[in-house]
């Protein structure tokens, strides 16, 4: 069987402790079954929001060590993007324009 997104999204990911990784695994799967939903509700026990904020607040886990996996897993989807980016410009209330001259595929 193929892997989840959530090991996709976490494979390029070293949290110094496989512990940790698994964590945020956890964290990530609950916050993707509920997502826009507080972490509380999104975990649904509070051992599990603790854990969560525990996470957080370790010294040797940064913003940028758990986005790494995700940025090599958009790189490689990235990469196998066969038609290529599309770039468009937003215009000031945020809506892209894909059928203007603004816009270009590469």
């Amino acid at each position: 069987m193929g892997r989840s997104w959530v090991e996709t999204e976490t494979s390029g990911c070293e949290l110094v402790d496989a512990r940790l990784n698994r964590r945020l695994g956890a964290m990530l799967e609950a916050l993707g079954e509920r997502s826009g939903k507080s972490l509380p509700t999104a975990f649904q026990a509070w051992s599990n929001t603790k854990a969560a904020y525990r996470l957080f607040s370790k010294s040797n886990v940064s913003e940028d060590k758990i986005l790494e996996g995700h940025f090599a897993a958009s790189a490689l989807r990235i990469h196998a993007t066969a038609a290529g980016i599309s770039h468009c410009k937003r215009d000031r209330e945020g809506a892209h324009h894909r059928r203007d001259r603004n816009c270009s595929r590469h």
